[in-house]
């Protein structure tokens, strides 16, 4: 009996060991389709996450080029105004030289004609008197042929 024994609990034993292999096999493949569920969750949320992190990159660039786009027409206004300044200043120098110098030559005309007509006068009243010399001269010449 003691063989017979010794086979029943082989037998017993293998049976066991096939159970704890068919056990163990299943425990490993519900480890395995555990893991692998975690790990394609694990990745399906890091690629939520990297989707959100690049959406909120893309807002932010987005925000950021407005900003810079505004920064950039203010700029530009500021600086069309500036250059408005600077043309009206301009002309307005340019408007006032104009004005200086038509006044200095209307100046200068206004002294040469005055000199002129002073000069004219002169003329004239040195003429009359060469005249009047002229005449005495004549009539001294004439009185003096008479005589």
């Amino acid at each position: 009996m003691n063989l017979k024994n010794l086979s029943t609990e082989e037998m017993k034993l293998q049976n066991y060991k096939s159970q704890m292999d068919a056990r163990f096999r299943t425990d490993i493949q519900e480890m395995e389709n555990k893991h692998q569920d975690q790990l394609v969750k694990t990745l399906s949320q890091q690629e939520a996450q990297a989707q959100s992190l690049k959406g909120d990159f893309e807002v932010r660039i987005s925000k950021e080029a407005e900003h810079l786009e505004q920064a950039l027409m203010q700029r530009q206004a500021e600086n069309e105004e500036k250059l408005r300044l600077v043309k009206e200043q301009g002309e307005t120098e340019i408007l006032k030289t104009k004005k200086y110098y038509d006044e200095r030559m209307n100046e200068v005309q206004r002294d040469g004609e005055e000199r002129i007509t002073k000069e004219r006068a002169e003329f004239a009243a040195s003429s009359k008197v060469l005249h009047e010399m002229a005449k005495k001269d004549a009539r001294k010449k004439t009185e003096a042929s008479k005589a």
